[in-house]
């Protein structure tokens, strides 16, 4: 419903024939991007019933690194994404394809960690379509939640 009503809005202001009203609508872009944002809603109980607690169930921000869309560099996986303070230098995020070979991992630089703050974790696992399963902050509670995903990564 959620991506529905936002088709429609978008539909009313992108077919603006009125240079006057296209002009207010820039002004009001411009002044505040954050109204005009696709929706994100959350997904509904499924794979984890605590999808709408702390951004779990909402799409994954698309953060470049090295000029690369993190999108082309999962493809359709499931990734879990973290911070050097979680997945390290050590080989331990490395060992994660021996043991869950569907699963990509994706660090990112200490520029990009903020964008961690919604989830109060240092990594998350997202679901091949981008949405947020599950978030931690150490090594432990993510190997359960990746124990928990069982067959879906092998």
């Amino acid at each position: 419903k959620a991506f529905t009503r936002g088709a429609i809005e978008a539909g009313d202001f992108v077919q603006l024939s009125d240079a006057a009203a296209a002009a207010e609508r820039v002004r009001q872009m411009s002044a505040n991007p954050k109204a005009f944002a696709p929706p994100n809603p959350a997904l509904g109980p499924g794979l984890a019933a605590q999808h709408g607690e702390a951004g779990l169930g909402r799409q994954f921000v698309q953060p470049t690194l090295d000029g690369v869309l993190m999108d082309d560099l999962i493809g359709h996986a499931f990734a879990l994404v973290g911070t050097r303070s979680v997945l390290g230098d050590d080989g331990w995020a490395r060992g994660l394809a021996q043991r869950y070979p569907r699963l990509k991992t994706i660090c990112l630089p200490d520029t990009q960690e903020d964008v961690f703050a919604p989830y109060c974790a240092s990594a998350v696992i997202l679901r091949p379509d981008r949405y947020v399963h599950a978030s931690a902050s150490t090594r432990e509670a993510l190997l359960r939640e990746l124990d928990g995903l069982g067959g879906l990564l092998q």
